[in-house]
């Protein structure tokens, strides 16, 4: 299945069943706009605290941009604040790939924001797993650019795998959920970076909606990645 088919797949299910996914992906949207707000506020304070010590004739460009830069780091939510919803998250992809494989009752959409937390294996694994990718990830862009996008598109499926495992009665590892991800992925990378970035038309569309468009972008990507995963795993 091509990418185009993977979207309108993702697409038809979203518009079959709106309001359950809205719904659930309400934790989704409250760090999204968390986020864009507390960027777009770090954007306007970096300008003019940049302003003042230029007309103040600031002693060094240097200085000021290393001041700057320390100053304004915290603009962004906190690591664990990204680490608690980036596991909740994960939950609700758990629910979409439900939904995929048609063993979603699309009921009670509130209740399964806390589906991560459902199963302690799911929990610690989301945690374990999602730390792991981010230092590796790091380490590898550390020595270059391209190679860390290439271990971060081969890691993607890591925590959807886990979960499958588990639910199949396997014991899995949390380093070996990651090997599975970049075996999985092997020839399949190149597919997978085309699909997201043929959303960037839509998030160019979130700007300019002021971010009001992420209930729908949010929902659709999430969706056509999660659906990716799926149909990679039947054919494979």
């Amino acid at each position: 299945m091509n990418n185009s088919q993977l979207k309108l797949n993702a697409k038809k299910l979203l518009k079959q069943h709106l309001s359950f996914f809205l719904i659930l992906f309400i934790p989704y949207f409250i760090y999204f706009y968390l986020q864009y707000v507390l960027d777009f506020l770090a954007l306007d304070l970096e300008v003019i605290y940049k302003g003042l010590l230029l007309t103040n004739n600031a002693s060094s460009q240097a200085e000021s941009l290393l001041i700057t830069n320390n100053n304004f780091s915290s603009s962004s939510l906190s690591m664990t604040t990204t680490l608690v919803f980036s596991i909740i998250t994960s939950g609700l992809l758990f629910v979409v790939l439900d939904a995929i494989r048609d063993r979603e009752d699309y009921t009670q959409p509130i209740k399964k924001w806390g589906t991560i937390f459902s199963n302690g294996s799911y929990f610690i694994g989301a945690i374990v797993i999602l730390i792991l990718q981010t230092i590796w990830t790091v380490l590898w862009t550390v020595l270059l650019i391209v190679p860390g996008i290439v271990k971060s598109l081969a890691y993607s499926q890591a925590i959807l795998i886990y979960r499958d495992a588990l639910d199949s009665g396997e014991s899995i590892g949390y380093i070996e959920a990651i090997s599975r991800s970049r075996e999985l992925m092997d020839g399949h990378k190149w597919q997978y970076f085309k699909l997201l970035i043929s959303f960037i038309g839509w998030w160019i569309l979130v700007v300019l909606t002021a971010g009001l468009l992420v209930i729908w972008v949010g929902p659709y990507y999430q969706m056509a990645k999660v659906n990716f995963y799926n149909n990679l795993v039947n054919n494979n």
